[in-house]
Order: structure tokens, then sequence, then C-alpha cells
């Protein structure tokens, strides 16, 4: 399977949506810009896109909901300890209330981060899950397997009616 993400404004994403209204996207509306994702085992229909590779997949990717992507940067000789460790802790987020999908993904670019991308049913069950023991978040303990550190960034999915 084939992950593909572009950022823009809300307007111009609207317009790629709509037009590809038959593909899987998943339009995302955040604070401060917009995203559009793409799951397809075929090329995107996106000119300049990021693309990933999923290394796991959970639940159905749901047009409504509070969309996370947990930006990591993953040094290139450390990225099989990294999915690694990371696999290890995957399963627990499915557990939580509130969740419904989940993506990890691996950057098919080396410059790139890895994106790991949780729906939720609102932001409140998120920062429930945010506050467990359960979140994954790379801190010192993994070494010096990271390039620069982790971020996250947050959209609400939008389905357009």
């Amino acid at each position: 399977m084939n992950v593909y993400m572009t950022y823009g404004t809300a307007d111009f994403l609207h317009k790629i949506a709509k037009k590809h209204d038959q593909e899987n996207l998943l339009y995302m509306d955040g604070k401060e810009q917009a995203a559009l994702f793409h799951e397809t085992e075929g090329e995107t229909v996106f000119k300049a896109p990021h693309a990933y590779d999923v290394i796991y997949a959970k639940g159905e990717l749901a047009h409504s909901g509070f969309v996370t992507l947990n930006h990591i940067p993953v040094k290139l000789e450390s990225r099989a300890l990294f999915e690694s460790t990371f696999k290890k802790k995957t399963h627990i987020s499915e557990h939580q209330r509130g969740f419904k999908a989940l993506r990890v993904l691996r950057p098919k670019k080396d410059e790139e981060v890895y994106l790991i991308m949780t729906l939720w049913e609102s932001e409140d069950l998120f920062e429930d899950f945010q506050e467990s023991e359960a979140f994954f978040q790379p801190n010192d303990d993994t070494g010096s397997i990271f390039s620069r550190p982790a971020y996250l960034t947050s959209y609400h999915a939008v389905t357009d009616n």
C-alpha cells in the first residue's frame, strides 16, 4: 500500500479532493494549514507529494474525527531499530477509547521523516490517550537514533457535503 501526503491551503486542497472524489482521500483541516492523505495501490493524484510505505495499518480511515501526525525524524542507520522498537508499542493505542485508525508510515525518500497517523473520535479522547502510558513519544532513552526532535501536528478530518 502506498500513502501520499500533501499540504496547502484549505481552498486549494478542497478542490483537489472534490476533483478526485473516487480516490481514497482523507481531507484534513488544521489550524495553520490543510492536508490531504491519499491511500492507494497505485500512483497518487498529487503533483508534489510526500511518499510513504505503510508498515502497519489498523482500522478504517473515517471522514470524521481528530487526526494526529507524529513526525519522527530517524537517522538512516537507525531505521531498523526504530521500527522494531515501535512495533512493540503499536498495538497499545488500538485498545484506547475513541481509537479509529492507525497508520505507521516509512518515508520512501531517505531525508523524510516517519509519520505515525492516528484517527480518533474526538480531540478529547486523543488527549486522554496522550496522557496515558501507552502514548509513544520518542525520548532520550532510545539513544541517538533521531536526527532532530519529533513533533506532533493535528487536524480535523472533514467530510465534503
